[in-house]
């Protein structure tokens, strides 16, 4: 019967041309404290930015309403008179609710809808993955081992632990649910880790892959569209194993045009940056000492800033401070280089050989020198 109502609901969402609505509301009489104001906050299931609301109160009867096309995340935030802020969240699609109270202030609905439960369920999985990881770190012996060594431990687990959710929580849930918008949010969790390596970039030929999967009714919804749409950009973005484009870029005076294709017949580290981005700059020095021992070699380094163009003065400022007038740094005002790349993170790097392939991304800390040192053995 469940699966039987979460389909059905899922279905309504993708076939219908008219929008359904979400409305709550609460009648505050009676209550051990007033309610000032009630903030609302919505998550898509895309995890795109959050977006903010308020409900509306007259008369001591609390509403809020809003067109809903799929299930979101709704966060309601109860700001007390007298008393602490009381706090809910949910998922719900298209629906009427009612808020009673607990204990008091704490609001409850009455009748949460099956959807909400199986995301609830999801996120307990994840929880409990959570729960052993931080039990795990705090058994880490520290006995006889340096700092790195222990620091190495407990990234290694980390790493693993990360992974066991993504595989076992997201995956397996978006597989499961491929009916339901829960498959479509674990399908974009999936996609979209691990930070360093998001596999709708690494792996969008697989991601396009447990997207066909999902129920029709399912791409019908906006954010099954943006999946699609983030695909297909995924596709078109230079990737290890695969040749850059002849790009050219402006240099600092903003004339001057530098041309990837310059750097034929060299290793080009292809740096994105930006001023403001504290471990960029933390990363400068490890490239400082790269540059000094392999440029002989047969070794450069191209900086590509991520600096709006009204903050060229921050670039050149960070750029001399830094020592980075070693080597040519350009900008990239229109984004082209950020967008070909695939750039969503920084520090990010890309390390091209000499016929212009991309053959290491995101060498960073002691790996870039570790990389150079077998392009470049003794």
């Amino acid at each position: 019967m469940v699966c039987f109502l979460i389909c059905f609901q899922t279905v309504l969402f993708a076939q219908s041309n008219n929008e359904h609505t979400f409305t709550i509301f609460a009648d505050l009489k009676g209550l051990t404290d007033t309610v000032q104001k009630v903030k609302v906050v919505i998550n898509s299931l895309s995890g795109d930015a959050s977006t903010f609301d308020t409900c509306k109160i007259i008369n001591n009867k609390l509403s809020f309403s809003m067109p809903l096309k799929e299930p979101k995340f709704f966060s309601f935030i109860f700001n007390w008179k007298k008393s602490k802020s009381t706090s809910i969240g949910f998922w719900t699609g298209p629906s009427r609710q009612e808020f009673y109270f607990k204990d008091g202030l704490r609001p409850e609905i009455r009748n949460k809808t099956a959807i909400n439960q199986d995301f609830l369920e999801m996120d307990r999985q994840e929880r409990n993955i959570k729960f052993k990881k931080d039990s795990l770190l705090k058994n880490v012996s520290y006995e006889n081992k340096s700092i790195e060594q222990v620091e190495g431990e407990i990234s290694r687990l980390k790493d693993s632990l990360a992974t066991v959710i993504e595989e076992n929580v997201y995956k397996k849930n978006a597989l499961k649910y491929r009916s339901s918008a829960v498959g479509l949010y674990a399908l974009w969790n999936y996609a979209t880790t691990p930070i360093a390596s998001p596999r709708i970039k690494s792996k969008p030929d697989y991601i396009r892959s447990l997207y066909q999967l999902l129920d029709t009714a399912i791409k019908g919804l906006p954010s099954a569209k943006l999946l699609s749409a983030k695909i297909n950009e995924a596709k078109a973005i230079v990737k290890v194993q695969e040749y850059i484009p002849d790009l050219t870029l402006r240099d600092t005076t903003g004339k001057m045009g530098i041309a990837l294709s310059d750097y034929k017949g060299k290793y080009l580290l292809l740096d994105f940056w930006a001023s403001w981005c504290g471990p960029c700059r933390d990363e400068n020095p490890i490239l400082i000492k790269a540059f000094h021992k392999f440029s002989s070699k047969g070794f450069d380094i191209l900086s590509v800033t991520l600096d709006h163009e009204r903050d060229k003065d921050k670039w050149m400022a960070a750029m001399h401070k830094d020592g980075l007038d070693l080597w040519s740094n350009v900008s990239d005002f229109d984004e082209k280089a950020k967008s070909l790349f695939g750039v969503t993170a920084i520090p990010s790097n890309f390390l091209v050989d000499p016929t212009g392939k991309v053959i290491a991304q995101d060498l960073r800390g002691d790996l870039l020198e570790k990389k150079l040192q077998e392009l470049f053995p003794k």
